[in-house]
């Protein structure tokens, strides 16, 4: 049996450990070793409290063996990024907090906060795992379509446009978008130089079912129809970033998307993305915890139908 003791078992062990956890399968040896280094090996009883609401989520526990029970503000809640418990609340700031209880006999890593977060700035291969494994948890929560219900957008530029945008005009639309508000200066700068404008006849597809998610586009201007495989459709317009969940899971589409008018948008590929965020660690936490935060709101304001576990 593992001990509780850290002195007992070496970071080895605990690397082999988390090597077993299939949400971390994408880290190599170095990164599980930053992780393993500040780990302690936990085991708890069925019934057995991890975590308690209405407190601050101090540390989280990356699960080996066993199942974890959650609930927040008293409401059972689905088991997101379920490799880990307290994760998720940790990086949205959750001041509610969640009460985490074991089902069966656990095996877990625990991790204190700081050194999540110090891990994260530390080693982007951390941070783009994280990102990946929210983005796919928010694809799956919101199904083939994307969310338009709470999507506000901004007015448009005023008139016609017969020359491109110039570097201001990009970056002032992509500070209207969360991603632009989170960037700093300096990364915002490198994603308008690396962002292209684009346009589309009305009728024209931009990507079907199934499609690598290479890009994402920021909508200036007209409608973009995304059909589901089941035939279920929504539009979206001005201000809309689509796509971009897609590149940040590594996700096929599950939409096809299709210019229903006159269509100019910025384009962003997601290697180019991935690679600015890499070179700043601390936009790329932001959009973290920015993640983090929109999923969890998501997730609670409105009854999940899945069952729990």
């Amino acid at each position: 049996m593992w001990s509780d003791d850290p002195s007992l078992v070496g970071v080895r062990d605990r690397v082999l450990l988390l090597r077993s956890v299939p949400d971390l399968a994408a880290l190599d040896e170095d990164d599980l070793a930053l992780v393993a280094e500040e780990a302690r090996i936990r085991r708890f009883r069925a019934g057995a409290s991890l975590l308690e609401a209405h407190r601050p989520v101090d540390r989280v526990f990356v699960l080996v063996e066993g199942r974890v029970r959650f609930r927040r503000s008293g409401v059972p809640m689905p088991r997101l990024l379920a490799g880990t418990v307290g994760l998720l609340n940790l990086l949205a700031g959750d001041a509610t907090g969640v009460d985490a209880l074991a089902e069966q006999e656990v095996l877990a890593l625990e991790l204190p906060a700081e050194a999540v977060f110090r891990n994260m700035l530390e080693s982007y291969a951390i941070t783009r795992n994280t990102v990946r494994l929210l983005a796919r948890e928010f694809l799956a929560h919101r199904g083939a379509l994307p969310l338009v219900s709470a999507i506000v957008f901004p007015e448009p530029m005023a008139g016609p446009r017969t020359r491109p945008l110039t570097t201001v005009e990009k970056l002032l639309l992509l500070r209207a978008t969360p991603l632009g508000t989170l960037a700093s200066l300096e990364a915002a700068a490198e994603l308008v130089a690396a962002m292209t404008e684009v346009h589309f006849a009305e009728g024209e597809p931009l990507w079907s079912v199934g499609d690598p998610p290479t890009f994402w586009l920021r909508l200036e201007a007209g409608e973009i129809s995304c059909t589901a495989a089941d035939g279920r459709s929504v539009r979206v317009g001005p201000g809309f970033l689509l796509g971009e969940l897609d590149g940040w899971g590594d996700q096929p589409r599950s939409f096809a998307a299709r210019a229903e008018t006159p269509l100019v948008a910025l384009r962003m590929e997601v290697a180019a993305h991935v690679a600015i965020l890499e070179a700043h660690s601390e936009t790329a936490a932001a959009l973290t915890m920015f993640l983090a935060r929109r999923l969890l709101e998501t997730v609670c304001s409105a009854p999940d139908e899945r069952p729990e576990g």
